[in-house]
């Protein structure tokens, strides 16, 4: 075996534990060289939903015959449910729940579909849009991970509807630069003279207990050492 299919002999077994954050990563070297290479990939973004594919959005304009929201029946012969099943079953989640492995899914989809299939010229897609079924060959894109898209940082926004409020969207807590970014952001609040803080945490993945706790220190005026154990923050506000 090389070291791609010793990986999806492992992974399939460590899938089975049932625990979201227990994994197997390639060697460094492997690693490296996936994340340096480009590779012939679907010119779309998908989304999961009970347990099928949708498009969420088209990679290039040339594609936009791939509208939003257009399920995804057939890959090249092989149906989209079974697509799906193959890479959860590679992907670890938590207990008996796809919800974790969905949203890694979502995330690698064109990067995990190379990877089991190799590089493919083109696609031959069947996708259903509002009741109407095609089938389409589209061309590969050459390039990097394609992951759903979208800004992934903080965003505040002061909707019309809500006089004098603040809406602050955090989506995760994986992002760089977070001390500078978080003072921004709460400066614009300021000077925009909001009263009230909306605080969107929906479909809110995690990650670094840093950024977390650097966003946290704006909301509270003193950390308790019981609430946070001794050296858990070690951002300097603190």
């Amino acid at each position: 075996m090389n070291e791609l299919e010793y990986w999806e002999v492992l992974q399939s077994i460590i899938a089975k534990i049932g625990s979201g954050h227990t994994d197997l990563s390639f060697s460094k070297e492997t690693a490296q060289h996936l994340k340096a290479s480009t590779r012939k990939i679907l010119p779309f973004v998908i989304y999961t939903e009970n347990n099928r594919l949708y498009v969420s959005h088209a990679i290039q304009p040339k594609d936009s015959l791939l509208k939003p929201g257009s399920e995804i029946l057939v890959i090249n012969n092989q149906r989209g449910t079974d697509i799906l099943k193959q890479m959860q079953d590679l992907e670890s989640g938590d207990g008996y729940s796809t919800s974790f492995k969905d949203y890694k899914i979502e995330r690698t989809f064109n990067a995990l579909y190379n990877l089991l299939h190799g590089d493919q010229s083109q696609f031959l897609i069947t996708y259903s849009h509002k009741g109407t079924i095609t089938t389409k060959l589209f061309k590969a894109i050459t390039g990097k991970t394609v992951s759903r898209g979208g800004n992934n940082l903080p965003q505040v926004s002061y909707p019309a509807d809500m006089p004098a409020t603040a809406l602050l969207r955090v989506p995760n807590f994986e992002y760089k630069d977070y001390f500078a970014l978080h003072a921004k952001l709460f400066k614009d609040i300021k000077q925009h003279n909001s009263k009230q803080l909306v605080i969107d945490l929906r479909g809110n993945t995690g990650g670094k207990h840093l950024v977390a706790c650097d966003l946290m220190q704006y909301f509270m005026k003193k950390i308790s050492s019981l609430a946070w154990p001794r050296n858990f923050c070690s951002s300097e506000r603190f």
